[in-house]
């Protein structure tokens, strides 16, 4: 299986969205590829060799396989979505995909499915919108002692906020990056770093 990603997004009447964009995965293909750009380990428990063994060497978790979060119930999730990505998306299974990590020349063939509900047919979207917002104020209060609580959606849209006029790149890809730029005889635009 791959990583099978679901997203989900209501519109909201406060602010942003409410929205849920995870892997089926414990951790995403990309940090495990960023780790491995990185030279560091993966967290324990995320993935399996190609022998079946618990690593956390990121190659060899490349080689083998990403263990699914929530175990029997996102591994059924991640099956469910390669199906109807593949039924309905006309892809090809995970399995039978060439990775663009291995190969940049290959073309994947994966499928992807995206529904859409008019909000209209169930009540308006002025309705859903205040019954989102209201779904959201009452995640984000629901345990004031212990401080701030995120709706899904919020990390990333403070993110968003924060990182409007600027792209953070971690330090390995910078590197290739110059390397590739070095190759190609093009110049690099100026480094700004920011604490």
């Amino acid at each position: 299986l791959g990583t099978n990603p679901l997203s989900i997004s209501a519109p909201s009447a406060s602010d942003e969205p409410l929205t849920l964009d995870i892997a089926t995965s414990r951790i995403a293909y990309g940090k495990v590829v960023a780790a491995l750009n990185e030279k560091q380990p993966i967290p324990e428990g995320m993935a399996v060799d190609s022998d079946g063994y618990p690593t956390t060497d990121p190659q060899r978790a490349l080689d083998g396989a990403l263990l699914p979060f929530g175990e029997h119930k996102g591994s059924g999730l991640a099956v469910l979505l390669e199906a109807m990505s593949v039924i309905l998306g006309g892809g090809s299974f995970a399995r039978d995909a060439v990775d663009i990590w291995s190969d940049p020349s290959s073309r994947m063939n994966t499928g992807h499915l995206m529904i859409v509900i008019d909000a209209d047919a169930f009540g308006g979207v002025s309705a859903a919108q205040d019954k989102v917002a209201l779904l959201q104020k009452r995640v984000r209060d629901s345990n004031p002692s212990a401080g701030p609580v995120n709706a899904p959606g919020d990390v990333e849209a403070g993110n968003a906020v924060r990182n409007r006029d600027s792209v953070p790149i971690d330090e390995s890809t910078v590197h290739a990056l110059v390397e590739m730029s070095l190759t190609l005889g093009i110049s690099m635009p100026v480094e700004e770093r920011r604490g």
